[in-house]
């Protein structure tokens, strides 16, 4: 929500609170945002296309496999594999 002031930001707060159908669609709009950029895939993959850079700019980073640990996803992509593999744990 923006405001210019305090008063007018407030006022936005109050409006979303009491405005169910502007809640449902902010949250939609929220989840929607937050499945497209921010899930373990998206991030390896992020990840992943970083390190391939690094690696054929001619740096001198080796990193043949790297490993992340997200709680119940464990995320693993290494420089000879075009794709990154999310698995969940158990």
């Amino acid at each position: 929500m923006i405001g210019d002031d305090p008063t007018s930001f407030a006022a936005a707060i109050v409006e979303l609170y009491t405005d169910e159908e502007l809640w449902q669609r902010v949250a939609d709009n929220s989840h929607r945002r937050i499945e497209k950029h921010f899930t373990p895939q998206v991030i390896a993959e992020t990840i992943h296309r970083s390190i391939k850079d690094l690696s054929q700019s001619g740096s001198k980073v080796q990193c043949p496999l790297v490993i992340l640990d997200f709680g119940p996803w464990t995320v693993d992509f290494g420089l000879t594999s075009d794709r990154s593999s999310v698995r969940t744990k158990g």
